[in-house]
């Protein structure tokens, strides 16, 4: 007859006998009970023999639930080592499969996006600065000849700091690059793809989320890195930029604090 072995039992089967050999010693053990009390009321019909072997079965029984006990515990390691090496196997596979390249095309895209809106927005900010600036300047000459609000009265414009009014139309408002940016990632994540804790999470800091993002996908930072002769020609402030979010020019280095001030000589070098 062939026989189960520990390991070819799943977690659950081993659940399964251990519950039931733990109701077979319940009932072994309420049998010995029954008959220990029996004989204590004195009932002919109970013998030693029939005592001794109930209280073989309960103590048996007991032996059965250390056996179902210790085949859980090999049961569960033996799915516990299964399940990590397919966990690893899968972890492999994801290494293996892991594409940067529908990824990036999706970051170009978003990004050259972002770049147009930037542009439409700033030419809109800089024609409404402009008209502003208009109207303080002749808002000014108004007041020097001794009618002031005269512009504002008789031809219906005037300036706001956020926008420029004409009399019976909506404010034209000034919108920041910034704000359109932040409205377009909003519209297009809505509530239900990425939460408000997420976006602002990663728009707390967007110099330190590229950073992060160009030293996962090295492919991506390798396209938009600077080159030699652009970083020859960027300024402090723009070098130090590219450093952060790791554009910089293969090799270069972030300057030691301590070149950065010479003139800090230490009490030896004076």
């Amino acid at each position: 007859m062939s026989t189960t072995s520990t390991t070819d039992l799943t977690p659950a089967q081993a659940r399964e006998a251990l519950a039931a050999a733990e109701k077979e010693k319940g009932e072994a053990q309420g049998l010995a009970d029954a008959l220990a009390e029996r004989a204590r009321d004195g009932d002919p019909d109970v013998t030693p023999a029939k005592l001794a072997e109930a209280r073989q079965l309960a103590d048996f029984a007991e032996l059965r639930i250390t056996a179902a006990e210790r085949k859980l515990t090999a049961a569960e390691a033996a799915d516990r080592a299964a399940r990590a090496e397919q966990l690893a196997a899968d972890a492999r596979q994801l290494v293996t499969d892991d594409d940067h390249g529908p990824l990036a095309e999706a970051i170009r895209d978003a990004a050259a996006a972002v770049n147009a809106l930037i542009d439409v927005a700033q030419a809109r900010s800089n024609r409404i600065r402009s008209i502003n600036q208009r109207i303080r300047a002749l808002e000014g000459e108004f007041e020097q000849v001794g009618a002031p609000g005269d512009l504002a009265l008789h031809h219906g414009v005037a300036r706001h700091p956020e926008g420029t009014i004409v009399t019976g139309q909506p404010m034209v408002t000034l919108l920041s690059a910034a704000e359109l940016v932040a409205a377009a990632v909003r519209l297009a994540t809505g509530q239900d793809k990425l939460s408000e804790g997420e976006l602002s999470q990663a728009f707390d800091g967007p110099d330190a989320t590229l950073g992060r993002v160009m030293k996962a996908m090295p492919s991506l930072a390798e396209e938009w890195r600077h080159s030699p002769e652009e970083w020859a020609c960027m300024g402090r402030s723009a070098q130090a930029h590219a450093l952060s979010t790791r554009r910089a020019p293969v090799g270069v280095k972030a300057p030691d604090p301590a070149s950065a001030h010479p003139h800090h000589a230490t009490r030896e070098g004076r």
